[in-house]
C-alpha cells in the first residue's frame, strides 16, 4: 500500500484547504465526503468574493472507475455494456432466487444483495473464484456456482460488471493529477489498480 499511496498523495480532508486545485481531481470513498469537499470549495470560493468559479473535481472510486470505462467506451477500446449496480442486484436476485427456490431455501428474500456484496468484496480483495471451489461449505459452493452462472450471463448479455471494471479501463492520461483524500485503507484492488495507472 505505501508504494501506491506515494505516487497518489492521500490526504486527511481535515487538513485539507477549503479551496480545491483545478487541475487535480480529487478521489473519496463516499458520496457524502464527496459532497462535503466540494461544499467547503465552494464556500471559499465565495469567501474569497468570486462570482463565478469551476466545480471542483471530486468524484467517489466508484465514479473514477466509471468515469474511465465510459471513455474508453466513447474510444472505441471498450465494447462492453456498464451493468448498473441495481440491475446487477436484479441478476443475483434471478439467479439466487431460483436455486433457493429449488432447494426449498426459506427467507430467500435480499440473497442477491448479500451474494452482490460477497461478489464485490471478492473482487476488492483480488480472491479468485478458484478459491471458492476449494471451499467445502455448502454455503461456499452454492455462492460459487452463483459467481459462475451470473459471468455467463454476463458474457451473454456484454455487460461489464462494476466490480471488474477496475482491472480492465485503460488508465488516464498521463496529465490527469489525482489526490485520494478520506480512505482509511485501500483495497488491494484499488492498491493495484492505482499501481497500474502509475506503470
Amino acid at each position: 500500500m505505501d508504494e501506491a499511496v506515494s505516487l497518489f498523495p492521500l490526504v486527511d480532508p481535515a487538513a485539507a484547504t477549503d479551496e480545491l486545485r483545478a487541475d487535480v481531481t480529487v478521489v473519496v470513498p463516499t458520496r457524502r465526503l464527496a459532497h462535503h469537499l466540494r461544499a467547503r470549495h465552494d464556500a471559499a470560493c465565495l469567501a474569497r468574493g468570486l462570482a463565478t468559479w469551476r466545480t471542483a473535481a471530486v468524484v467517489t472510486w466508484a465514479e473514477l472507475i466509471r468515469r474511465l470505462f465510459d471513455a474508453d467506451r466513447a474510444s472505441g477500446m471498450q465494447q462492453g455494456r456498464w451493468l448498473d449496480p441495481g440491475h446487477a442486484v436484479v441478476a443475483w436476485e434471478t439467479i439466487a432466487g431460483r436455486e433457493a427456490e429449488e432447494s426449498g431455501v426459506l427467507a430467500a428474500k435480499g440473497l442477491g444483495a448479500r451474494a452482490q456484496r460477497s461478489w464485490n468484496l471478492l473482487h476488492d480483495h483480488q480472491i479468485p473464484l478458484a478459491a471458492l471451489r476449494e471451499d467445502a461449505s455448502p454455503e461456499v459452493q452454492a455462492f460459487a456456482r452463483w459467481c459462475e452462472q451470473y459471468q455467463r450471463r454476463g458474457r451473454r448479455q456484454g455487460w461489464v460488471d462494476p466490480a471488474e471494471a477496475a482491472a480492465c479501463v485503460r488508465p488516464p492520461p498521463s496529465t490527469t493529477m489525482f489526490e485520494l483524500a478520506g480512505f482509511d485503507v485501500l483495497t488491494p484492488l484499488q492498491q493495484a489498480t492505482l499501481l497500474r495507472f502509475a506503470a
